[in-house]
């Protein structure tokens, strides 16, 4: 599959009936509102994911729905069935590289529905599959191009790859990108196909890249995930980094608890007078 070239924020590939719609770019396209915090956005891996989990925020958050029909004809052109499907659980998801990419639509998914509501990130930073959605949200991969990624890791792990990953068009990142992959996770990376070969095959820095984003001033990070895996990570980081300075980790979702209070609870600690209370790890 070969993107073509994108036109008035839609871009189509071969196959495609649809155009699809690429997200705003942050804060290259529309500008963040002046009483958004500073936040960093936190992608997790595969771990994070949930069956199930997004269901709830589908029936009831309209960015969320639309962010999920936007992405719905490049995942059916790559495994033949619909999100819509996998959410209501009329068809069950054994792949992982299916797992993957139903998790990477829900981190856009999220990320949509925290923009939506006024919250868009300062800084990104992931870990593993997470860092594909987190360069969409800077701006550094085209929707098209990060299905791709995902659906054609195995041939990433071994180097192999067919023509099913040349051609890949990344962008540069349009506000701070934290690598979990390269030894300095201010390293702007190209986001070409050699990036995400190492992005597979080496170890994640997760605890590095959040350092890096405490050392540089950051105090509060969202974990664009179904559950907060992520949480521990920079809760241990910031004892070691920031010993005395108040961090915050809150959750967009919780597999545990009821969807729409998790978010509405997080939303409203974000957007509270001093920001609210550091959160607990874990904590809704």
């Amino acid at each position: 599959m070969t993107e073509h070239e994108p036109h008035g924020g839609l871009a189509t590939a071969p196959g495609l009936s649809v155009p699809v719609r690429e997200p705003a770019a942050q804060p290259g396209g529309r500008t963040r509102p002046a009483e958004c915090p500073d936040v960093v956005f936190v992608y997790s891996g595969d771990g994070s994911r949930y069956g199930g989990t997004g269901r709830g925020q589908l029936a009831t958050e309209p960015a969320f729905a639309d962010a999920i029909d936007d992405l719905d004809a490049i995942f059916q052109w790559e495994h033949g069935f619909s999100l819509r499907q996998v959410f209501s659980g009329r068809r069950a998801v054994d792949d992982v590289i299916v797992r993957q990419s139903v998790l990477f639509a829900v981190q856009v998914g999220l990320t949509a529905l925290w923009r939506a509501h006024g919250i868009a990130p300062t800084a990104v930073l992931g870990q593993s599959t997470g860092e594909v959605a987190a360069a969409v949200a800077a701006g550094a991969l085209r929707l098209t191009d990060a299905f791709r990624i995902l659906a054609h890791r195995a041939e990433l792990s071994t180097g192999n790859l067919t023509g099913n990953l040349t051609g890949l068009r990344p962008m540069p990142a349009k506000l701070p990108f934290y690598s979990t992959v390269l030894a300095d996770p201010r390293e702007r990376p190209d986001f070409d196909t050699g990036y995400w070969i190492a992005n597979l095959r080496r170890p994640a820095r997760l605890a590095k890249a959040i350092a890096a984003a405490l050392t540089d001033g950051h105090t509060t990070f969202v974990e664009i995930a179904p559950h907060p895996v992520s949480a521990p990570t920079v809760t241990e980081t910031a004892t070691r980094t920031a010993a005395g300075t108040p961090v915050r980790i809150l959750p967009s979702l919780r597999h545990d608890r009821d969807e729409k209070l998790t978010f509405l609870s997080s939303l409203g600690r974000l957007l509270a007078p001093g920001g609210g209370a550091p959160a607990e790890v874990g904590a809704a």
